[in-house]
């Protein structure tokens, strides 16, 4: 199952081996998570919008709580997503 989950996430471009690799260590092959939301969470991916008096708009923090080398590899390949995938790269 692993290796599926591997060869699958090889399979995005700006993801290369370590960073799989590391991905399935460190997510157990993404078997714990039940949702989106729940990896999410663990990773603690969601942003926290903290409203200012003097300001319309809040600002954007995120919370430190979570895995971090897990939050470090998602930063790296989301970097590398918008270099390489063109998907991301339009958006």
């Amino acid at each position: 199952m692993h290796k599926d989950v591997l060869t699958r996430l090889k399979s995005i471009p700006g993801i290369g081996n370590k960073t799989s690799l590391m991905l399935v260590v460190l997510t157990d092959g993404f078997e714990r998570f039940k949702s989106r939301s729940e990896c999410c969470s663990y990773v603690e991916l969601p942003p926290i919008i903290r409203p200012s008096k003097s300001s319309a708009h809040g600002r954007v923090r995120f919370r430190k709580i979570g895995n971090q080398k897990l939050r470090n590899f998602v930063f790296m390949c989301s970097f590398n997503a918008g270099k390489y995938n063109k998907g991301c790269k339009a958006i």
